[in-house]
C-alpha cells in the first residue's frame, strides 16, 4: 500500500497488513521513515506545552518555562543542585564535617566549607561588599577551649554571625551550640544567631539590624 508521509509528504510503500492493523488500532498518521515519525511526534508534544511563569524555591526569582512532565522546578543548575539536597543529606554532611573538624586541619576544613556554601551567602556577600565591610565566611577559631568554624565573621566589629537552620531547634543541638559559642567568647567575640530557612539563599535583610550599632 502506498502512503503519504505526514511529516515530509513523500510517498512510500508499506505492507497492506501493517497499515490495516495500525488503522484498526486508531492510527491516522503514517511516515516514510522513523526519523520523520520522531520529528512529527516531538513537534506535536512541543505544541501541546504552554508557557508558564514559575518561582524558583531556592532563590525565589521568577523564570519562564513550559508545562509538561519534564518542566524544571528550579531556575538554574546551581539552584537545582542546592534545592535537590535533602535535609538528611545536609545532616550527613554536617556530621562528616564535624568529624573532619575534630580530627583534621581546621583551616582546610573551613576552606572546603567556604567553597561549598558560597552560593547561599551570595546576597549577604554582595551587601557587605557594597558597604566595604570587612568579612569572612566560614571563619575558623582554635583555642584552649576548643575549635569551631563560624558562618560569618566581621573582624572589625569582633562579631560572629551564625545562620541557624531548623535543625538548631533540636534539643540535642543546644549544648553543641553553647560549646561553640564559648569557644568564640573566650577569644573576645560576640555571637549573634540568625534563624534562616535551610536550602535557600540567605537574604541580606537578615543581618541589617546587626550593623546599625
Amino acid at each position: 500500500m502506498q502512503i503519504i508521509c505526514a511529516q515530509c509528504s513523500d510517498t512510500a510503500e508499506k505492507p497492506d497488513a501493517e497499515i490495516k492493523r495500525q488503522m484498526k488500532n486508531g492510527r491516522r498518521h503514517f511516515f516514510c521513515s522513523i526519523s520523520c515519525s520522531v520529528i512529527f511526534n516531538n513537534a506535536k508534544r512541543a505544541n501541546a506545552k504552554k508557557d508558564v511563569i514559575k518561582t524558583c524555591p531556592v532563590c525565589m526569582s521568577e523564570f519562564q518555562t513550559k508545562t509538561g512532565a519534564k518542566s524544571p522546578t528550579f531556575c538554574s543548575h546551581s539552584c537545582a543542585s542546592r534545592g535537590g539536597v535533602t535535609e538528611f543529606q545536609r545532616e550527613t554532611a554536617r556530621k562528616i564535617g564535624a568529624k573532619n573538624l575534630q580530627h583534621g586541619n581546621i583551616y582546610n576544613t573551613a576552606a572546603g566549607l567556604r567553597k561549598r556554601e558560597a552560593p547561599k551567602y551570595e546576597q549577604v556577600r554582595s551587601f557587605l561588599n557594597e558597604r566595604s565591610i570587612p568579612h569572612q565566611f566560614e571563619y575558623p577559631i582554635e583555642n584552649a577551649v576548643g575549635r569551631g568554624i563560624f558562618d560569618l565573621a566581621l573582624p572589625d566589629r569582633r562579631l560572629l554571625i551564625e545562620f541557624d537552620g531548623q535543625y538548631h531547634e533540636s534539643v540535642s543541638q543546644y549544648p553543641r551550640d553553647a560549646e561553640k559559642d564559648l569557644i568564640a567568647q573566650t577569644d573576645g567575640w560576640q555571637i549573634e544567631r540568625v534563624a534562616v530557612d535551610a536550602g535557600v539563599v540567605i537574604d541580606y535583610d537578615s543581618i541589617k539590624h546587626l550593623l546599625t550599632t
